[in-house]
């Protein structure tokens, strides 16, 4: 009689720690962490082919979620953004369809890569941090 109740306790502990190490967190993380923060000054070093721009071209985005991108000595183009882990959205002043940009950063947090399609167009923008 002993047995079947250290069996039976047995067995309802090994349910019960099986069925605590099967339930873990299933929501994903869509936000970057500190080290990889988007947040900061950025500097394009490359366009999609390779080229450097004829202008500088900067991107800065605030931690209260808005930013601005500009070519040095020209306009600027001020944008409100939502960052995820790999999703970029920017909700220019001007423009009523955001642009939904594909971004990734290097582990140190010093290059980011941003990926985007316009007019059919694939873009790759490479920038440094400031």
């Amino acid at each position: 009689m002993k047995q079947i109740k250290y069996l039976a306790f047995l067995m309802l502990a090994l349910t019960f720690a099986l069925g605590f190490t099967a339930c873990g967190d299933d929501d994903d993380d869509d936000t970057p962490s500190d080290s990889q923060s988007i947040v900061g000054k950025w500097k394009c070093t490359h366009d999609a082919y390779g080229d450097l721009f004829d202008a500088p071209y900067y991107i800065i985005f605030k931690s209260d979620g808005t930013g601005y991108d500009y070519f040095e000595d020209e306009d600027v183009w001020r944008f409100e953004y939502v960052a995820t882990s790999t999703k970029l959205t920017l909700y220019y002043d001007d423009d009523s369809t955001p642009d939904v940009l594909t971004y990734s950063m290097t582990s140190n947090g010093k290059k980011l890569t941003i990926i985007g399609m316009d007019d059919n167009d694939m873009s790759v923008l490479e920038f440094t941090r400031q």
